[in-house]
């Protein structure tokens, strides 16, 4: 009798050891869901700078991480499916049932006493070994299968830790390059404003040059008129002299 409870109690610490280990899997899983998803958006954060040019090494080593990041990421989705879906555990049956099927032993006990001449006493007693048996089953039953459930989910939540580890990682090296490239290319940017600034200023001044040395028309001028050419004079010697005529002809002009 004594050992029959002790068996008992051991089954239900083992099976509620059993219960408290699954749990504690379920309680890791929000923040190793939540680092996931940071992961793939980060991921898709450094898909719009994918490209490669193949002019600078940086470039690479950031393509090659980003791939590694990636791939780390899949095997932590796939460890985590494993480890998440694949599982059913067991439990004790229902208090409820436990109790009709024992209502119906009973009666069961009832029948095939009656025609061994068993007591009262022992049929109780027969009921009473009939549960603890049955205790005991759902208990070693139960614990065998969740016991072997928590070894493969613990693999299983062990390798997405270990590859959401790995996707860490990568994803700092992955940022370290990808800021080296933006760096690179802002500074290849204000390289080239710089080139165009400066063929700006030149072409600027091929222009001012050319209007000065072009143009000798100074502006605001006024265009030059053609002198008038000077007419013959014709002098009579019976006429007076000479300047006497010349004044006649400036005047009548």
């Amino acid at each position: 009798m004594l050992l029959r409870k002790d068996l008992i109690e051991l089954a239900k610490e083992s099976y509620d050891l059993e219960i408290q280990q699954k749990n504690a899997f379920n309680y890791r899983f929000p923040v190793v869901i939540t680092t996931i998803v940071l992961l793939i958006g980060a991921v898709a954060f450094f898909l719009k700078d994918l490209k490669f040019t193949g002019n600078k090494p940086t470039e690479l080593l950031f393509l090659t991480f980003w791939m590694f990041l990636v791939f780390t990421l899949i095997w932590a989705l796939f460890f985590l499916y494993k480890c998440m879906f694949l599982y059913k555990y067991r439990y004790v049956g229902s208090p409820q049932k436990m109790y009709e099927y024992l209502k119906k032993y009973k009666e069961y006990i009832k029948d095939t006493n009656d025609k061994k001449n068993k007591t009262e006493q022992n049929q109780q007693e027969e009921i009473k070994e009939e549960f603890y048996k049955l205790l005991f089953e759902h208990y070693s039953s139960s614990v065998d299968r969740n016991r072997e459930n928590n070894i493969k989910k613990n693999a299983y939540l062990m390798k997405t830790i270990r590859s959401v580890f790995f996707a860490v990682i990568f994803l700092f090296l992955t940022a370290f390059f990808h800021q080296i490239n933006n760096a690179c290319e802002s500074e290849q940017k204000q390289i080239n404003n710089n080139k165009k600034e400066i063929a700006k200023m030149i072409n600027t001044d091929r222009k001012n040059s050319f209007n000065k040395n072009g143009n000798t028309k100074p502006s605001g001028s006024k265009t030059p008129e053609k002198p008038t050419r000077p007419e013959p004079i014709d002098i009579g010697e019976a006429n007076g002299k000479f300047s006497d005529v010349e004044n006649k002809q400036s005047q009548k002009k």
